[in-house]
This record gives C-alpha cells, sequence and structure tokens, in this order.
C-alpha cells in the first residue's frame, strides 16, 4: 500500500472527517477502561488520493503488548450529511496487519461493499487472533467511480474492539469521553484527469501592439491553467496564468505584442494541472501574427472581354496580396474624368468589386482607371485581418496587371441597318433570298442579324433564304446589333403573288401537267373557265386502267383531281389558253411523293421552269428507258434521256415513261 501524504498536493477536493470513538467496557459495551495516550500508537494523516484506487489507509493503531489483547474486530460508521452518498461510493473496507509498521502485510479481515450501508455501522471481524508485539493493524477502504460524480460522506465514525473491550483511540490529547470526536481529513480527487471542452481568443489575426484575449473551457473550477506565450513573442511568459472564472472557464488578456513577435501561424499550448496533481494539454488554438501592410496585386474586371454600351454594369476586381476588410465606400476613378466605379462587395476576402455603370456620353474606346491613385477611401479604410492599413498604389494604366489586359471596350454609337431593297415581288412556294450586307457599324462591328418576316416567323443570318407560302403583303424588318448590344432597324414592303404558268391548248387531244400546287385540286374547280372542255384522262398505272372526267356527268371512279406530278390527257372541242395559278410548294406539302409502276407511267413536271430530265427523275435513276414520250400539237416527240441536248422536260407537258420495275418518284423542297 502506499501512503499518500497531503503535502504533495495544493489542491483537494471531497473532504471525508475521520472521526475516531473508543469506549471501554466489559462484554460489548462496558467494563475498564483502556487508553492509548501516545501519538505513535494511533495514526491518522491527512491524504489526498485518486478515486478508483484500492487499499486507501483510513488509520492505522497500536495495540501495545502489555494490554495483552487481541484484536476481535474494528467497526466503523459513515453518515450521510445531506451529500447524497450512494452505498456504493465505497467499495470495500479491509483490516490488515503489518510487523513494521510501513507496508501492508497480510489482509486478516474483510467487508465488500455490499454489506457497507449509509448510517449504520459496519463491522470488520478479524479472522487473524495472532497477537504479537509490535504489530500494527491498518484499516483501509477502497473507493469507486461514482465518488466523482456526488460529494462522499463528511464523517466517518471509528470504534475499535479488542475481544470484549471496546477501546479508544486519542492523539495524546487527554481523555476523551465515549461521545467525543477525534480526527482528519481524507480528500478523494476526481475519477479523471480534467479535460478541455474548448480554447478560443477574441480573433485569428493580430499584429504588434494588439493583445490576445485567451479563454477556455474545462470539465471543472478549481484548476491552474495557463497559456504558453513564448512562441508569440519571446518577451512573453511560458506559464501564463488565466483566471479562475469558477464555473469551468478560464481567461485572461496578455500584454501588447511588442517588436520580438514572430510572423505566421502561431499554436498556443494550454495545460491544466487539477488538484490531485492530473493535467491536460491542448494545442488546438492557433493565432496569426501579421505586421505587413497588404497591396494590391492586380486588377481585372469580372465581365468577359469584349463591348458593351450604356446601361451596361461592369464589374471591376481589385486583387489585395491577402484578404483585406473594408469600411465605409471606397471609390475607383475611371479615365475620363468625373467617372467613378463604386464599390459593391469583397469584404473579408482578397478581391474588393467595385460597379461602374456605363454612362450615355461615355466614349467608345477600351475602358480603364485614370492614374496609380486612382483608389480612394472616401471615409472609410481598407485594412487586413490584423488592422494593417493597406496601401492603396495602383498598377500603372499600361501596366499589364491593369485593366487593359481586361479587353473591356465600350460603344455607344448605334450601328446601321440596311434590307438592301424598299420593295420585291416574289412568289408563293418558291424560296428567294434577303441579304442585309448593306448594314453597318463603324465601332464594334455588327454580332448579329435578325429578320422578322411579318407573318410570325423569324430568321437570322445576313443573308437568308425564306419562302412564304400565302399571298399577300408581308411587311420584313431587319434589326441589326452591334458587339455592344446597340440596335437599329429597317423594314421593306414584300408583295407575294400565286405563280401562274399559261398553256396552249389545241382542239383535240392535248398531254398535259399541273405545275404547282393548286389550293382546291377539285378538278371541276380547277378547268371550270374551259369552255371547249370535252374530257380529261389519266392512267392509273397500279391498276392498268384509264380514269377519266367529263363536265356535267357524274359516274362511279371518276377521275377528282389535278394533282402535280402527274400526267393528263385533255380533250378540247377548240383552241383555248388556259392559266394554271398555284404555288411550287405548300406549308403542308414541302415534298412531292408518288409511286410509279412496272410498264408505262405518265407523269409530268413540278415545277415553274423546264428541268433536265436526269434530274427531275434522279429518284429513279436506271430504272426506266432513257425514251420519254410527249405529245404536242397533234404529234408524238421522244425525249431522248442519253441525248442531253434533247432530255429537257418544259412545265404543264406531260409524258410517258416505261419503267423496268416498281418504284417511287420524289421531289423534296430545295
Amino acid at each position: 500500500m502506499n501512503i499518500i501524504s497531503g503535502s504533495n498536493f495544493k489542491f483537494i477536493k471531497y473532504p471525508i472527517m475521520l472521526i475516531f470513538i473508543i469506549t471501554i467496557s466489559t462484554g460489548s459495551v462496558g467494563g475498564a477502561v483502556y487508553e492509548l495516550h501516545s501519538a505513535e500508537e494511533l495514526i491518522i494523516k491527512d491524504q489526498t488520493v485518486k478515486a478508483e484506487a484500492e487499499d486507501i489507509e483510513l488509520f492505522r493503531f497500536n495495540l501495545s503488548a502489555d494490554n495483552n489483547e487481541i484484536l476481535h474486530s474494528v467497526s466503523f460508521k459513515i453518515t450521510d450529511e445531506g451529500t447524497g452518498v450512494k452505498n456504493t461510493d465505497i467499495s470495500g473496507a479491509s483490516i490488515y496487519y503489518s510487523m513494521d509498521g510501513i507496508s501492508l502485510d497480510e489482509k486478516v479481515g474483510h467487508v465488500s461493499s455490499d454489506e457497507i450501508n449509509i448510517d449504520s455501522i459496519t463491522e470488520v471481524i478479524v479472522n487473524d487472533e495472532l497477537n504479537s508485539e509490535g504489530k500494527w493493524y491498518i484499516a483501509t477502504i477502497d473507493t469507486s467511480s461514482n465518488w466523482s460524480d456526488e460529494e462522499p460522506a463528511d464523517s466517518i465514525k471509528i470504534q475499535i474492539y479488542s475481544g470484549t473491550n471496546t477501546y479508544k483511540l486519542g492523539l495524546g490529547q487527554g481523555t476523551i469521553g465515549a461521545t467525543g470526536l477525534v480526527g482528519k481529513n481524507l480528500l478523494i480527487a476526481d475519477t479523471t484527469p480534467p479535460f478541455f471542452h474548448e480554447v478560443s481568443s477574441d480573433s485569428y489575426y493580430y499584429r504588434e501592439g494588439n493583445s490576445i484575449y485567451l479563454s477556455a473551457n474545462l470539465s471543472e473550477s478549481g484548476l491552474l491553467v495557463t497559456a504558453d506565450l513564448s512562441e508569440i513573442d519571446n518577451d512573453m511568459s511560458s506559464d501564463f496564468v488565466l483566471t479562475d472564472n469558477e464555473d469551468g472557464t478560464y481567461s485572461a488578456i496578455t500584454p501588447p505584442l511588442g517588436n520580438n513577435t514572430e510572423e505566421g501561424e502561431i499554436k498556443v499550448v494550454f495545460a491544466a494541472l487539477d488538484k490531485a496533481g492530473n493535467s491536460c494539454l491542448n494545442d488546438s488554438l492557433k493565432i496569426f501574427v501579421d505586421n505587413k501592410r497588404p497591396s494590391i496585386f492586380n486588377i481585372s474586371s469580372m465581365n468577359e472581354s469584349g463591348w458593351y454600351r450604356s446601361g451596361d454594369i461592369i464589374d471591376i476586381a481589385v486583387e489585395f496580396c491577402e484578404i483585406v476588410e473594408v469600411e465605409g465606400s471606397p471609390v475607383l476613378e475611371i479615365d475620363g474624368g468625373g467617372r467613378e466605379a463604386v464599390y459593391r462587395e469583397g469584404s473579408g476576402t482578397e478581391f474588393l468589386v467595385f460597379e461602374y455603370v456605363v454612362k450615355e456620353d461615355d466614349e467608345s474606346g477600351e475602358l480603364n482607371y485614370a492614374s496609380v491613385d486612382s483608389l480612394s477611401l472616401g471615409e472609410g479604410n481598407i485594412t487586413d485581418l490584423a488592422g494593417n492599413e493597406a496601401f492603396l498604389e495602383l498598377p500603372g494604366p499600361e501596366d499589364p496587371d491593369s485593366l487593359v489586359g481586361a479587353g473591356i471596350f465600350i460603344d455607344n454609337e448605334v450601328p446601321h441597318a440596311d434590307t438592301g431593297v424598299d420593295k420585291l415581288d416574289v412568289h408563293a412556294g418558291v424560296a428567294f433570298e434577303l441579304d442585309g450586307k448593306s448594314s453597318y457599324d463603324e465601332v464594334s462591328g455588327i454580332e448579329s442579324y435578325q429578320w422578322d418576316m411579318g407573318d410570325g416567323n423569324i430568321s437570322d443570318g445576313n443573308r437568308v433564304s425564306y419562302t412564304f407560302y400565302e399571298p399577300g403583303t408581308y411587311n420584313v424588318t431587319l434589326t441589326v446589333k452591334d458587339r455592344a448590344g446597340n440596335m437599329a432597324s429597317s423594314s421593306m414592303d414584300l408583295m407575294v403573288e400565286l405563280m401562274s404558268y399559261d398553256l396552249e391548248l389545241d382542239e383535240g387531244w392535248n398531254l398535259i401537267s399541273s405545275p404547282f400546287f393548286i389550293n382546291n385540286r377539285q378538278i371541276s374547280s380547277v378547268l371550270e373557265d374551259l369552255d371547249g372542255l370535252r374530257s380529261v384522262w389519266t392512267y392509273n398505272t397500279e391498276s392498268r386502267e384509264w380514269v377519266s372526267y367529263k363536265p356535267g356527268l357524274e359516274y362511279t371512279g371518276a377521275l377528282e383531281s389535278i394533282d402535280p406530278g402527274r400526267g393528263y390527257w385533255i380533250e378540247m372541242d377548240e383552241p383555248e389558253t388556259f392559266t394554271f395559278r398555284g404555288s411550287l410548294w405548300t406549308q403542308e406539302q414541302r415534298s412531292l411523293q408518288y409511286p410509279v409502276h412496272m410498264g408505262w407511267n405518265l407523269i409530268g413536271l413540278h415545277s415553274h421552269d423546264q428541268e433536265e430530265a436526269e434530274g427531275y427523275l434522279s429518284a429513279i435513276s436506271g430504272n426506266y428507258s432513257p425514251t420519254i414520250h410527249s405529245y404536242q400539237d397533234g404529234n408524238w416527240y421522244m425525249i431522248d434521256d442519253d441525248n442531253t441536248s434533247k432530255s429537257i422536260l418544259k412545265p404543264g407537258s406531260g409524258y410517258w415513261i416505261y419503267l423496268h420495275e416498281d418504284d417511287m418518284l420524289t421531289r423534296f423542297k430545295d
């Protein structure tokens, strides 16, 4: 057993008063009185021990040989004086004997924790009845973890029984009656060493002349808490004591930092010592010492390089070499006089953002600031996080780190828009071109062309191809925008008409075709103006049958419509001129597809201009006989597709072609 002297500890916690009462009697309560008057015969020491310790000495005593008594038992009583002690607060009690009075030699009696009750006598029976001169009896207990959670008992009363007599133990203070008390303190320390919850300072950044407010939050009060400041300033203490606020927190303000301060990030090490001598360290707090003034590193724009115009916002970023904080509203003077970019945001970062709104009277050209002194504080200030005031000198306006490299240009001049023509006549279903090449911008150049076609559709580009499908007058507007966003417009009227084609019909038979899509394809409507019409015939190659139409007659299987791309025989009573009116293509019909079959097929040219047969029939190339038959002026003609000088197909004419196998004749709008 280790005996721990109270003189070795500065701090104590949870005192227990050991009170010893000796009564001499015969039997268990009466008899002759025996007194131990010598201090050597009873030893009670002030001591501090840790919780969960084993064999903590309560007291020791020596029954002199001349007493000639055999030790029977040792009894003690734990009293709870409002501190809420639990039975488990003491793990057990034991009696040892020692021949030399120094160390524990042998346990001669023991009682377990469940036999120790508050406010009742606990008796430890001594099993060994050895009694030799110089034997010391040592009473011990064990502490448990609950000592650190709740206050222990305030007093322990001790009685010593030897044989049938009860002995009173004294300290040479004279005879003490049966109800007298004598004792000293047993001090129980915390279960575990103290620990830090948190350490902090009032800032992270400091500079020469600043004091640091340090604070620590620990698991308990009553500790010695120090901070090592020697790494911050060579003239400061390595054992700087924080004040105990008696609520588990500790705080202190350091002396101002001197000129021996180390710069950069520095670790502050805290130490704490409890009453039992347990200690702990915390090195999580770091501070940064900075004595250098921040300076401007670079100026740039947060906008993309390019052109800007009146009303546009340009964000100018002033980059410092470190994080800075802003008070007030600094301004940046823009070249040209009387123009300022106003500070908007960035405090707490390395970049301060200044906002400039382009004015209507700004001259076109590159944006820049006026001089190296263009940044002014107004009534505010710019400092780093340690409080050092910033140098405000800017890079020279022509320096690569100035706005010159940002590529920000101003263009407040309006471009010129020109449609190229004032009026243009076009045909429905036929593509035409619009060209805005006569438009121009003398500063930033035209970036986009947009044509509003007047029918709800928009086309983009300098030169566009477009098709109207309905006749009428359309107001077409060209809007041009330069690279800065300035815009200008120009308009013109377009007259859109149906296409027409005059066809000369002879008396007798005529082989024709419709070059257009006609709005009303009903044959009675298409040919209603022909006075000399007798009949119309076409050949259905799929069924190998002729289909006809005769004015004024209604009959099953009659021909119902005139479709482009197909051939028709028309029989006339007299010569007459007939005009086809329609659109080459319609909004719904932008392709022409119909099946052709092996053998003879009657087709027509879907076009307002003549075309070479090879091109028109390219979809069935190699599948038709090169000899194509046409009928005009009462005569048959052969068009040889192998002879390019004769392979021309004409609008309004019909043709016979021979296919080697079934196929599909197709034609698409360009």
